[in-house]
């Protein structure tokens, strides 16, 4: 009787071992993201952190081409460049600056 218990005792251990040593040594491999993912679009930036990103000119404004990249980058993007950025070009230079920029994604919440 004593050995049909050793028996399974053992078999436990020798089951179990490699289990928790996988759990052990995968578990940070499993959780990272991979390194060629795409980043997640977000909705928590700021104009001013859109206009750093993605002002490639680095004029202080963001060009059609640029919004369409900025506006891309957000989640709940419902504005179209093509007839967008005029009503938000106060200046009427073909660019939108932080204040232009602002005014924009408050109407567009």
């Amino acid at each position: 009787m004593e050995r049909g218990v050793l028996v399974t005792s053992h078999m436990k251990t020798a089951f179990l071992i490699p289990v928790l040593a996988t759990m052990l040594f995968a578990a940070p491999f499993i959780s990272a993201a991979p390194k060629n993912s795409k980043p997640k679009k977000s909705d928590n930036v700021t104009p001013a952190q859109l206009l750093t990103k993605f002002d490639e000119d680095k004029d202080g404004k963001l060009a059609k081409d640029e919004l369409s990249k900025a506006l891309k980058s957000l989640k709940s993007n419902s504005v179209s460049t093509k007839k967008g950025i005029d009503k938000w070009d106060t200046d009427k230079d073909g660019k939108l600056n932080l204040k232009e920029l602002t005014e924009l994604m408050k109407e567009n919440k």
